[in-house]
């Protein structure tokens, strides 16, 4: 059976070494307010049918929003419909979710709700940098981290984060001193956000270099050479299917778990062939 980042609890005491080989196909990003990118419509549960046909084998899911207009769930009756849909086809689906880092018990208490309504893993995507200064930011991230992970110790945590090369490399005024060693314990498996898509400058437009630099620049901040990873690209409908399977390329030369496109509604038809069938073994 084909396994996505559901499938990656480490005891709590975690070793540095992926437990078990796996393998995954194409995973699923869908959002569901009105920002997905380039299109108007939000993915709807008759999509999980065709994500099945297409080989998605994990659906990311947006549950919840750091915002005062959706204080609880975006919509409980939504979000069953679609854990309803996608266990039916053998998926698994994973709750995504965007702190804004000011109100660390408000994301804990939504967090807490989109666990018990029975998703099979739980990522934080950690990227919002507009409302926190920087030391208050990475206050903020390390408590809810390890609060998170201590409220949530038999659940699958994923951490998606801002690409390194960019942080590193490209602009490092983005994110200074992000503080990889004090959150690296509560997250199970790393979700690079390597979009090269976004990238204009000479070389970083190259999917396989931009996810390869990235994943390892990535496990050389956690100091864990096999830290478990799974790439997300995507973010352009004009990308080629050549563009995704040079995604897929890197992520099995990188050993990573799986290859996420973010989103459905925006991802060309012919990605899902570049990426169907990918597989890696671990490190």
């Amino acid at each position: 059976m084909l396994r996505g980042m559901a499938g990656h609890r480490r005891p709590w005491r975690r070793v540095g070494v992926l437990l078990v080989a796996v393998a995954v196909v194409a995973l699923g990003i869908v959002g569901l307010t009105a920002e997905s990118l380039g299109e108007p419509r939000p993915a709807e549960t008759a999509d999980v049918d065709t994500m099945a046909a297409a080989g998605v084998q994990t659906l990311y899911l947006q549950p919840a929003a750091d915002d005062p207009a959706y204080p609880d769930l975006l919509s409980r009756d939504l979000m069953e419909q679609f854990l309803t849909r996608a266990h039916g086809h053998g998926m698994q689906v994973v709750a995504w979710y965007l702190p804004h880092f000011t109100d660390t018990d408000g994301d804990l208490r939504r967090l807490q709700e989109v666990i018990d309504l029975g998703f099979d893993a739980v990522a934080v995507d950690i990227e919002f940098t507009e409302d926190a200064d920087l030391p208050a930011r990475n206050a903020a991230l390390v408590d809810l981290s390890r609060r998170l992970r201590a409220a949530a110790p038999d659940v699958v945590l994923g951490a998606v984060v801002l690409p390194p090369v960019v942080t590193d490399v490209l602009n490092q005024a983005y994110w200074p001193s992000f503080p990889w060693a004090e959150i690296g314990d509560s997250y199970d498996v790393w979700l690079p956000m390597a979009y090269w898509s976004n990238r204009t400058e000479p070389g970083w437009a190259d999917p396989h270099r931009y996810v390869s630099e990235n994943v390892r620049l990535l496990r050389e901040h956690l100091g864990d050479r096999c830290a478990v990873v799974s790439v997300v690209g995507g973010y352009d409908t004009g990308q080629t299917a050549e563009a995704y399977a040079g995604m897929a390329r890197a992520a099995v030369d990188v050993a990573a778990i799986g290859v996420s496109i973010y989103d459905w509604t925006t991802t060309p038809s012919a990605a899902w062939a570049s990426l169907r069938g990918y597989r890696a073994e671990g490190c």
